[in-house]
């Protein structure tokens, strides 16, 4: 396995993306348990906290990208 060392503005980054990341993995529990919930009492269609869940998901994942877009042209 290829070891790198990151440094300097490549390491914040990667230490905002792994951030992010585990805030992606948290808002997708919640969504999943949600999603549950709403299956077993038929409350999909009018759920707002799904629906502000996936927003809080997109805008994370947005950040994200943008975040190893970053990472990628410090790196390359």
């Amino acid at each position: 396995m290829t070891k790198i060392s990151l440094r300097g503005e490549s390491a914040d980054l990667f230490c905002r993306i792994m951030a992010l990341n585990s805030r992606i993995d948290e808002i997708n529990g919640k969504m999943l348990a949600r999603d549950v919930h709403n299956q077993q009492f038929g409350t999909v269609d009018t759920d707002t906290v799904i629906t502000r869940l996936e927003n809080d998901w997109d805008d994370l994942i947005n950040e994200r990208n943008k975040l190893v877009n970053r990472l990628g042209h410090e790196l390359g």
